[in-house]
């Protein structure tokens, strides 16, 4: 015990002897930091350096309070143009976010309180408690906020690592585009920056409008309505994606069942564009745990397959049928990239002989060249996903067909099943020979949905 003491009397010696060693570099070290013009400069001396040292900077500023970080958010935006430094800056300070949460979560209050005030770390757990993406994200902005600190006060509560993730990209890159972009431009930036900040500040007030909406329902489906739409037209515009539609304008008014091939994720990017009114998509469930997307989902209306209850699903889309509404299902069930073809699944088949529902055939075909393979991690598990990030879409629809309702043993559904896959493959085939489609631009969609 007596050596334990002895060592840290020792260490500590150490350090007051080194710190009075270098205290003229220290505060030369102080001055510089705290001075965005000699920062600046330093910068511009140091080159390719340069990215290198702020990016440690902005790490450590996470954990050394006296580092200022909006400074050098500014001085970014300044030095490297408004792209150039947001994105320097974001990245930056994203790592230093998830470094501290991570370190807080597994090391607890003790670790924490080295770095923030426990009467900081106290007051913000008391408001942070129950809170989730919307308030964290918010707190990584508000500049009354202590920024950093709530990274150490999200590692000690109850939110998901994911979730927590969800907040420091977003919170972080707002305060980073507001910072470059003064960094950068002053007050006369480019419009399509303002368009920009614009954007996710109503991101973020839709967001919070959405959390307390809890006595609106009809508020909230039409703002995840709003949200859906604009998360599609995105992709499609920021990946220059077009899209050709054949026999839309032919589809019959009243409940109906469109049955769909599947080839790729981005087949639920262009559905909703063609249509004038959301239909109700069966999709996998655990795609409703995904946070935002999960919500969308739910308020919308969409119809989630849990594997160990298919028949739940069942009975909601053939409720949704009778209420008038229209059914969007893949029958395979599960992604298939083209020129492949799987087994599929009877639901369309039974949801039509059970509510009397036509079922209309729709065939949908992208160049392989044009879909991408990309291997994600949902709930643990590794899975393969096929997106589209280039090219056309094109996309047939047939006539209504009816099963026979005579036919309804299980070894019949399972041949019509197959019939109504036929007829889905033809359409494809059509599609792929590039045959004359109506342009998207040129077609008004059928209102009485």
């Amino acid at each position: 015990m007596k050596n334990n003491l002895l060592f840290k009397f020792i260490l500590f010696v150490v350090a007051l002897v080194t710190l009075w060693i270098s205290r003229e570099s220290i505060a030369a070290m102080w001055s510089w930091i705290n001075d965005r013009e000699m920062v600046t400069a330093s910068m511009e001396h140091l080159g390719i350096w340069g990215p290198i040292v702020l990016c440690v900077l902005f790490v450590l500023q996470v954990f050394l309070a006296f580092i200022p970080g909006q400074a050098l958010m500014v001085a970014c935006g300044y030095l490297y143009g408004f792209w150039g430094g947001f994105l320097l800056s974001w990245l930056s300070l994203v790592v230093g976010g998830e470094a501290a949460f991570v370190l807080a979560r597994y090391h607890g209050r003790s670790f924490a309180e080295k770095w923030i005030a426990p009467s900081v770390l106290s007051r913000w757990d008391k408001s942070s408690e129950g809170q989730g993406v919307g308030f964290f994200a918010l707190s990584l902005v508000m500049p009354l906020v202590p920024n950093d600190a709530m990274c150490y006060v999200a590692g000690l509560g109850k939110i998901s690592h994911r979730r927590f993730s969800i907040a420091n990209l977003l919170g972080r890159g707002l305060a980073c585009i507001i910072t470059s972009w003064i960094g950068a431009f002053g007050m006369h930036a480019p419009l399509y920056v303002w368009l920009m900040v614009i954007a996710l500040v109503a991101l973020f007030i839709g967001w919070i409008v959405y959390k307390k909406g809890g006595n609106f329902p009809k508020m909230k489906k039409q703002l995840a309505n709003t949200a859906g739409m604009l998360i599609a037209k995105a992709y499609q515009k920021m990946f220059g994606l077009k899209y050709e539609v054949k026999g839309l304008e032919s589809l019959p008014a009243g409940p109906k069942i469109i049955a769909i091939n599947h080839t790729n994720v981005t087949d639920a990017v262009f559905l909703p564009l063609i249509f004038a009114k959301m239909p109700r998509f069966i999709v996998q469930g655990d795609l409703f745990q995904i946070p935002i997307l999960g919500n969308i989902l739910k308020e919308t209306g969409q119809i989630p397959v849990d594997p160990e209850d298919r028949q739940k699903a069942f009975d909601q889309a053939r409720e949704w049928l009778r209420q008038g509404e229209t059914i969007l299902i893949f029958p395979e069930g599960q992604l298939v990239p083209f020129g492949e073809r799987v087994k599929a699944w009877t639901g369309a088949v039974r949801l039509s002989l059970a509510t009397g529902a036509p079922i209309i055939p729709l065939g949908i075909y992208a160049d392989p060249q044009n879909v991408t393979a990309l291997m994600i991690k949902r709930n643990g598990r590794a899975r393969k996903g096929l997106y589209q990030f280039r090219g056309s879409c094109h996309l047939h629809f047939s006539a209504a067909w009816q099963p026979d309702p005579s036919k309804r043993k299980p070894f019949q559904i399972h041949a019509q099943t197959d019939e109504l896959m036929d007829r889905i493959y033809s359409l494809v085939a059509e599609a792929q020979k590039e045959s004359p489609c109506v342009s998207h631009t040129l077609l008004s969609p059928i209102l009485q949905w």
